[in-house]
């Protein structure tokens, strides 16, 4: 039985990759996309990578919200390392396309987190 896909944070050796994802999905949903990765990506940018390897999904820590970046994913695994993110930093929001954030608020809901 295989593993489910697990969110980690990015490596230094992804954020060219992933900028690239995020410039092809900039003129719908991220602006400024390499602001993001620039800024915050060793410490608040995770990944969630497919069964090929490729990252197939990216959740963005910035300005106390999280912005996730689903690339077309209808369901995700629970990002469970929120759970120690949330007591440390606050989450407001969770802002990005309609569907993205609809997914990701389910997934939290499933480990009890809210964003505030």
């Amino acid at each position: 039985m295989s593993k489910s896909p697990q969110w980690r944070k990015i490596k230094k050796s992804e954020i060219a990759g992933t900028e690239a994802i995020l410039r092809s999905h900039e003129r719908r949903c991220m602006n400024a996309c390499s602001r993001y990765l620039s800024r915050t990506a060793k410490d608040n940018v995770w990944t969630l990578h497919g069964a090929g390897g490729d990252i197939c999904a990216l959740i963005i820590y910035a300005r106390q919200s999280l912005l996730p970046v689903l690339c077309g994913q209808k369901v995700i695994s629970a990002p469970r390392f929120l759970q120690g993110f949330f007591g440390t930093v606050p989450v407001h929001s969770v802002q990005g396309l309609k569907e993205d954030s609809v997914i990701l608020e389910a997934a939290l809901e499933t480990t009890g987190l809210f964003a505030v």
